[in-house]
């Protein structure tokens, strides 16, 4: 099969976790067919030529640039390669991505990169490299990216509202039939049968969504991966005191579907809350050091 539909990515082994855990989930959500050495290298063929010709053949190369990629005489030589095919990168075949500061090799100071060493969750950054390397940015994508976030927005002010529980702005995203929208709709009750809430002077409740990558199943189903953070200290009106922290970090998956123009989230996956005993020792570590 012809690799010039095909994107090489070169990287530092030193960088492989990256590389295998959040670009090509990335690259492959995109539909994007990848080259890469662990996937790809046939047994028994010749290393140095092998990846010769698919430099050669392939329509973009990016380089996953850090301080070990610029310390790599190997990562250099495909770097020379490329340029000796693409010297005044006319045809944008050298495609980088900037990890770290100071990590921008001598041979691609002169072409436009992806700089992810600020933020690497950057999302007009990730967005420009979808579009150079694909050509365009998929439409569908931010429309659920949107929905996602606006979710994720709804659900956090839905608690925000307790007591009062509102159901009408999560109908917005959530189908009211699924799991999802029953498991937000029963905290909802619960927390208000209780009288928590998160909306007292100085709380300092948040939610952050920190990444989120969109990958089409079907024409008309997409499942979204997040990271997000959430912190809800639960203050009980009944007790006039905190309750309970609910402090974590964790990975998402949603499952979206499309009907028409509209889309609705079916699904929310998550991993389960750590146990109450570890968030009842973070409790009380923070009464007794004088921060509650």
């Amino acid at each position: 099969m012809s690799t010039s539909h095909y994107v090489f990515v070169s990287y530092s082994h030193r960088d492989a976790k990256w590389v295998n855990s959040t670009l090509l989930p990335r690259l492959e959500a995109w539909g994007l067919r990848v080259i890469i050495d662990h996937k790809n290298f046939l047994p028994g063929l010749p290393f140095a030529s092998t990846v010769q010709d698919l430099l050669r053949s392939s329509r973009r190369v990016v380089f996953v640039c850090t301080k070990d990629f610029i310390k790599s005489e190997w990562c250099r030589k495909e770097i020379e390669a490329v340029r000796a095919e693409d010297p005044a990168s006319l045809i944008r075949k050298a495609v980088p991505i900037i990890l770290a500061r100071g990590s921008v090799p001598d041979l691609l100071v002169d072409t436009m990169w992806c700089n992810l060493s600020r933020n690497r969750y950057d999302q007009n950054e990730w967005r420009n490299l979808c579009q150079s390397l694909q050509g365009v940015w998929i439409d569908d994508y931010e429309e659920v990216q949107a929905l996602i976030r606006s979710a994720i927005q709804a659900e956090f002010q839905a608690y925000k509202s307790l007591p009062l529980i509102e159901y009408n702005n999560l109908k917005k995203y959530f189908s009211d039939e699924s799991k999802a929208y029953k498991r937000i709709k029963n905290i909802l009750i619960r927390h208000s049968d209780k009288g928590w809430i998160i909306s007292n002077p100085n709380n300092p409740s948040e939610v952050k969504l920190l990444d989120i990558l969109v990958n089409q199943t079907s024409s008309k189903e997409y499942r979204v991966d997040t990271t997000e953070y959430w912190y809800l200290r639960w203050y009980s009106t009944l007790e006039n005191k905190y309750r309970l922290i609910y402090n974590e970090k964790n990975n998402q998956r949603y499952v979206v579907k499309k009907d028409g123009n509209a889309f609705t989230i079916e699904a929310n996956i998550y991993p389960k809350p750590l146990r109450r005993i570890w968030r009842f020792m973070e409790y009380n570590l923070r009464k007794y050091s004088g921060f509650l």
